[in-house]
């Protein structure tokens, strides 16, 4: 199924090409970045759409950067839960996407966020809440992660977005 929408999209953006030429768009006049730049687009838009497709859980949208939870996750040999994310930035700058008072089942976690997508593009990531201190050593155990994410600018070493709290349920009935 993903293939299949991969492929229609990537009709879609040949037809919207085909369809820029005709309404004059000269590619031949441009730069090899204003290219690079308008392809760099066109892929993270695709992979936007391939993502709402298949109900990937959006985290945070914000400044031209979305973050996507994918469901997958594992709690690796150290006992930290890792999270999937893809990280896609449609901004001008290198961003990272941190937390801020993470929580599992209630007990407070040391976590990581994703750092350093560079502008215009999008990159695969990790969360990871250590969960030695809240007494959790399988998934199934996992009910409730809160946390606020914001984003960071990865050149400039300053926070760039506002803090947004994000509430998800695992292992609920």
């Amino acid at each position: 199924m993903k293939k299949v929408l991969a492929f229609l999209m990537a009709v879609l953006f040949a037809c919207s090409l085909c369809s820029a030429v005709a309404e004059g768009m000269d590619f031949a006049a441009m730069s090899d970045d204003e290219l690079h730049a308008l392809v760099d687009g066109a892929r993270n838009e695709l992979a936007k759409r391939e993502l709402v497709a298949a109900e990937d859980t959006v985290l945070l949208e914000q400044d031209g950067v979305t973050v996507y939870l994918t469901g997958e996750h594992e709690i690796d040999y150290g006992g930290n839960l890792k999270l999937q994310v893809v990280v896609v930035n449609d901004s001008d700058k290198a961003v990272d996407v941190y937390m801020d008072s993470a929580s599992v089942n209630g007990w407070d976690v040391f976590n990581i966020g994703v750092g350093d997508t560079s502008a215009g593009k999008k990159q695969k990531g990790t969360f990871t809440f250590g969960l030695e201190d809240a007494d959790i050593s399988t998934y199934e155990e996992v009910e409730e992660i809160e946390m606020e994410l914001y984003l960071f600018d990865s050149d400039a070493f300053e926070r760039i977005g506002e803090t947004i709290p994000v509430v998800l349920h695992f292992n609920v009935e």
